[in-house]
């Protein structure tokens, strides 16, 4: 199976900071992969890279068998990162939504969106509300109705449950779920081993910007 995402001997450099060190990861249909790391170990620049919005150093990233260095907006609207709302605007949740729908996805190919009324009622948004203003929570709530709502191949997720109480945990749990049964691939930073292991197929982790257990991808599943 082509993986959706794949990432070969990628390097990433912020002036004489080396944040990755030739990481290695295909990310296959309709799997979720977890990535573990403590601050600093170069989670949030991994998935920034996979997602096609921070350039490697060197290396390759192909997002849906596009080279993202020559295809660059081709690939990126094959991908949905979470990302937070813009917070100095008249916009609604609603109209913001639409925006980000439309913008990601798989150009030519059916639909396999819910209607936007479904999204905002299931994520417990008032559709109406503008986005200036919205606490922290709302706005993740937003960022993860985005992200997950669009049919885009790949999903980019960087600790996306820190706001959320339990309740809209479980809500976007079970989105998850769907999304990875729509043949979606996830690739998700977490923080914590346990919500790792209920969520994700497998597990990898990175320690000062190398993933050090590459050999165990292995599945991990609900326990």
């Amino acid at each position: 199976m082509t993986p959706v995402l794949r990432l070969v001997r990628v390097t990433r450099r912020f002036g004489a900071v080396q944040a990755l060190h030739g990481a290695d990861l295909d990310v296959a249909p309709g799997e979720v992969v977890g990535v573990t790391g403590t601050n600093g170990s170069g989670t949030t620049t991994l998935l920034r890279v996979a997602a096609g919005v921070l350039a490697p150093t060197s290396g390759r990233v192909e997002l849906a068998g596009l080279d993202v260095a020559t295809h660059r907006r081709a690939a990126q609207a094959r991908v949905a990162l979470l990302d937070a709302p813009p917070h100095d605007t008249r916009a609604t949740i609603a109209e913001y939504l639409a925006l980000i729908r439309d913008a990601r996805g798989r150009a030519g190919a059916p639909a396999s969106r819910p209607p936007l009324d479904d999204v905002i009622g299931r994520a417990g948004l008032d559709g109406t509300r503008a986005l200036a203003g919205l606490s922290p929570g709302l706005a993740r709530r937003v960022g993860l109705a985005a992200a997950l709502s669009t049919d885009a191949d790949l999903v980019v997720l960087d600790r996306p449950f820190d706001p959320l109480d339990d309740a809209a945990m479980r809500v976007f749990v079970d989105w998850l779920d769907e999304a990875r049964t729509l043949g979606r691939a996830l690739l998700i930073g977490l923080g914590s081993e346990n919500l790792s292991r209920r969520m994700c197929s497998r597990v990898v982790t990175l320690e000062a910007g190398r993933l050090v257990n590459p050999e165990r991808l292995r599945e991990v599943g609900p326990r």
